[in-house]
């Protein structure tokens, strides 16, 4: 999901990954700030989801 507002864009989704043979996933959200043509992280959060969930 990717939301805009004015130069603000909120991003969240899900991850995955594979670690050796354990699978991995989660989630995450950034907030992108664009200064002219230039995008700059703002805040970013991921979480790594209990194993078997």
């Amino acid at each position: 999901m990717s939301r805009s507002f004015g130069n603000f864009v909120f991003n969240a989704g899900e991850w995955q990954a594979k670690l050796g043979d354990q699978r991995l996933h989660g989630y995450y959200t950034a907030i992108v700030v664009r200064d002219g043509s230039v995008a700059k992280i703002m805040e970013e959060t991921v979480t790594v989801a209990v194993p078997g969930q």
